[in-house]
């Protein structure tokens, strides 16, 4: 009994929420009244208002109570004739129907003296009323079937069942729905029990996605039978029937490059077997798809920004060999490297249209070492051909000119002739003739001389006479160590040739100059100058002059002369000048750097690298060692040139002009105040002085100088008493 009572209880509840969401349209409560004494239905007694019993709101009954109406019960159910139980007084229901099972059966004598119909009951009404199945099952065949209110209705409230009985028969009553009832099918009961044979499907553990839908669909099906069939079989070779064409979509995708479609494919392979064979070689394609990708947006914004050559390591031709490293008959870096190299010999042809077909050429060599179909030999021909043109045009102005008697125009002519590397034999009679003409005639480019002392007691120095012409000056954006003050790169031209010490100023032809002069030196004045101390390695300072070599021993005569200011370097040119009657001066920065380069533009005058040969030049090598046994920490490689610190003048190679020592051994002061870069500075070689400049240029390498120190574009300041074991003299003379 306890267990029928919480079951009719749980319904009830669940009846009545049901009953709160029907149609109130549809599903209307007649809630009449029943007049105990005359059997006549009163529709106002109870104070119900009709309107709010056809909306579904609870109603006063008369009593004080509300009346809580359950749409979905109609009076004119009464015509289907279906039993329903009436309700007890209790609260219990007591079938009275025959067809409908229940668990307190209500035939005399039964032992449930709760459900028992008989006299002394609680007013039990045990009439039977006809109840429209459409309305109790509403819409749904499992909707609540309906219940007779078991209250006293009578009009009266003496609960006598006389009454009642009379007009149960034909008397509508209160009707509510109520779970428990009997439904459309009376042979059936509520429970609580789980339906048997309920098909309640698992989820796939494995939360994978492929981009084709009906793929996709077929896999999703797989991995749900996968995780509810018992058959694991029949399943995992379905399974591997789609793994197998997911394969065959990311190669096909990798093959495409279609690097998204790829990805998804990979990543559902390696969700649903990540130890299956290919995958790693799938996944390190994918990897090269991305890492071309990127590299290929790198080349493309490099080419936008126009950055082709330089800075090095971000540039189109870096991206693009990074690019053909990995696949090298990757069609779009070819077709990249076409426009690489059109847009190179876009560039070189400028150059040439600018006179720098030195850098032209030089150009024309990275586009032939692209190995595209660029035609570069058409290009290196029509520079050829641009370049023997203008040539030829030069020449004919200059013969012009000597023919009219403008001497000076007809050797500027010649110059910017020689400058562009077309110093052929017809120039060479042109620059004679030109020569011949000139009081100083005679003298050509290489000419070795010394000039006499007045009075032919003494000779000066050894000179030679350098070609005219010009050179790029400065360092270009893409030699290693570069620095600002190099730049920006511009042309120098040399209308005139020049004569410059063949040699450095050795301690013998400096003595002359004190011996004649009387001339004391910064370092014998002020009694100091630096020089190279072996045992710490380092520079130190001491009473040290020119009488001294770089360590502070006594100096030999054929020694370049250390321990010298540029105060005493252009004293010295100042006295030569007097006593030989003809222009020595201190060279000018872009004629030593023009002297140092030797018609190259090389880092060096030798190349790009260490020199080839152990006697090239004095400077720093890697087999050098000091006679306590030190070595260079920078330096070039596999380099020995056998001295530690200055070797005597002329001892080792001329560079082609045929100057010794010109990047090496001690560097030189020149004529020029410094500035911080070449910006307004002087385009005919002249020195770029400003009055009052207390900081001089010093230029060329010496036997202490580093690979960077070492570079013909190098250029340092110092100011004009500093004096020490690194910097020497070397004289120009107009000629």
């Amino acid at each position: 009994m306890q267990k029928l009572l919480i079951l009719v209880i749980l319904l009830s509840i669940a009846g009545s929420v049901q009953g709160q969401d029907a149609d109130n349209s549809d599903n209307q409560v007649a809630d009449t009244a029943v007049d105990s004494a005359t059997g006549n239905t009163d529709t106002t007694a109870s104070g119900v208002d009709d309107e709010a019993i056809a909306a579904g709101v609870p109603a006063d009954d008369g009593t004080g109570t509300a009346d809580a109406t359950t749409p979905g019960i109609s009076d004119a159910a009464s015509d289907e004739g279906v039993s329903v139980p009436a309700t007890a007084d209790g609260g219990e229901t007591a079938d009275t129907s025959t067809d409908v099972p229940s668990d307190a059966e209500t035939a005399p004598g039964g032992a449930d003296d709760d459900a028992n119909t008989g006299a002394g009951a609680g007013d039990v009404d045990t009439s039977s009323a006809s109840v429209d199945n459409t309305a109790i099952t509403g819409a749904d065949d499992a909707s609540v079937p309906a219940v007779i209110d078991g209250s006293n209705d009578t009009a009266a409230g003496d609960g006598s069942q006389d009454a009642t009985d009379a007009d149960t028969a034909t008397t509508p009553r209160r009707q509510i729905r109520r779970l428990g009832d009997v439904t459309r099918d009376p042979g059936t009961e509520w429970t609580l029990d789980i339906p048997q044979g309920l098909n309640i499907q698992q989820q796939p553990t494995i939360d994978v996605q492929v981009p084709d839908t009906q793929l996709n669909n077929q896999l999703q099906q797989v991995l749900i039978d996968q995780a509810n069939s018992t058959n694991s079989l029949e399943v995992a070779g379905r399974l591997e029937t789609v793994l197998l064409v997911i394969e065959q979509r990311a190669d096909a995708n990798l093959t495409s490059g279609d690097i998204q479609q790829a990805a998804a494919y990979i990543a559902a392979i390696t969700a649903l077997d990540g130890n299956r064979a290919g995958l790693t070689a799938r996944q390190t394609q994918l990897q090269s798809l991305l890492q071309l990708q990127t590299l290929q947006a790198q080349l493309d914004q490099a080419f936008v920004d126009d950055r082709l050559l330089e800075p090095d390591d971000d540039n189109a031709l870096a991206y693009l060999n990074q690019i053909l490293a990995i696949d090298a008959t990757n069609a779009q870096a070819l077709a990249s490297r076409d426009e690489l190299q059109q847009r190179l010999l876009d560039q070189a042809d400028t150059l040439a249209t600018s006179l720098d077909f030195e850098q032209a050429s030089s150009l024309l060599d990275q586009i032939e070492a692209l190995a595209g179909n660029a035609d570069v030999d058409a290009a290196r021909q029509a520079l050829v051909d641009q370049r023997q043109a203008h040539a030829a045009d030069l020449e004919d102005q200059s013969r012009a000119a000597l023919d009219a008697g403008n001497l000076d125009q007809a050797e500027q002519l010649l110059n910017d002739l020689i400058a562009l590397g077309n110093a052929d034999q017809s120039a060479e009679r042109l620059r004679q003739s030109i020569a011949d003409v000139r009081q100083y005639g005679g003298m050509v480019p290489g000419q070795v001389f010394r000039d006499s002392y007045a009075g032919g007691s003494a000779q000066g120095p050894v000179m030679m006479v350098l070609p005219a012409g010009g050179f790029m000056m400065g360092s270009p954006d893409s030699e290693a160590g570069r620095r600002d003050s190099e730049s920006p790169r511009f042309r120098v031209t040399f209308e005139r040739g020049f004569a410059l010490s063949q040699r450095e100023i050795t301690v013998e032809e400096f003595r002359r100059f004190i011996q004649s002069s009387g001339y004391r030196t910064d370092a014998e004045r002020l009694r100091e100058s630096s020089y190279y101390d072996e045992d710490s390695g380092r520079l130190g300072t001491g009473d040290m002059s020119w009488q001294n070599d770089y360590s502070g021993g006594r100096a030999e005569d054929d020694m370049p002369v250390v321990h010298v200011s540029w105060n005493d370097a252009n004293a010295y040119a100042q006295w030569l000048a007097d006593v030989t009657q003809r222009q020595y001066r201190l060279p000018s920065e872009a004629e030593l750097e023009y002297a140092i380069r030797g018609d190259t533009q090389t880092a060096y005058w030798w190349g790009d690298d260490s020199p080839n040969q152990d006697d090239t030049e004095n400077v720093t090598g890697s087999g050098d060692i000091s006679s306590s046994r030190r070595r260079w920490n920078d330096s070039f490689e596999n380099y020995e040139d056998g001295y530690w610190g200055p070797a005597p003048v002329a001892n080792m190679q001329a560079n082609p002009f045929g100057l010794f020592d010109i990047n090496g051994n001690v560097k030189e002061w020149a004529a020029d105040c410094w500035h911080v870069n070449y910006n307004r500075a002087p385009t005919d070689g002249s020195a770029w002085i400003n009055a009052g400049c207390e900081s001089r240029v010093v230029r060329g390498a010496d036997w202490s100088s580093t690979p960077v120190q070492s570079r013909s574009a190098m250029r340092i300041s110092a100011r004009m008493q500093v004096r020490g074991p690194r910097v020497g003299i070397r004289l120009a003379r107009d000629l």
